[in-house]
């Protein structure tokens, strides 16, 4: 049998490096997954909640912890914010239906509460009936066994009305 030679380039290892030069390649836009989106949603949703839930002292951005009532700084006059300051979950972000609903996100304090405290679902309970009213908190508990897929056009939207909070209440520094 004859042995085969092995393949000769057709071009030169010089015209080579001269054609990827000239090459004009298209820059396509990065697609982001879903994945990425409810990282970025949950970002935005929770700091819109903290200053939804804040007023602008002379110190900074102050809330009073949901469960607790301590004042919790978010954010400095410096703009420096704090990991104490979280916006916690009435029922947990696993149920999807409601991880991010305004009635069942509220700001509190980090390691007491949050933490430490595992949510204080209790207090947490009948804080938020008093806040938003009576039966609040049984109602959000029967819409998180709700399983929900979110899409990213909706993941968008909310993504949009949390920029849109965060920069109405950063306007209200200024006032």
């Amino acid at each position: 049998m004859k042995q085969k030679t092995p393949l000769k380039a057709k071009i030169t290892l010089k015209a080579s490096k001269n054609l990827t030069a000239k090459k004009v390649l298209k820059k396509t836009p990065k697609k982001h997954t879903i994945g990425w989106y409810k990282k970025e949603t949950r970002k935005w949703f929770n700091t819109a909640i903290k200053y939804r839930d804040s007023v602008y002292t002379d110190d900074g951005w102050v809330f009073d912890c949901v469960t607790c009532n301590t004042k919790v700084l978010f954010k400095d006059r410096e703009g420096r914010t704090y990991r104490n300051a979280q916006a916690g979950h009435f029922q947990p972000e696993i149920y999807s239906n409601t991880r991010f609903d305004e009635l069942n996100v509220n700001a509190q304090c980090g390691m007491r509460c949050n933490k430490l405290g595992l949510g204080e679902q209790i207090k947490y309970a009948r804080a938020i009936d008093s806040k938003y009213g009576d039966g609040v908190a049984v109602n959000l508990e029967k819409e998180s066994s709700v399983d929900k897929q979110w899409t990213i056009p909706e993941l968008e939207e909310i993504i949009h009305d949390s920029k849109e909070t965060v920069a109405f209440y950063i306007g209200k520094e200024s006032a």
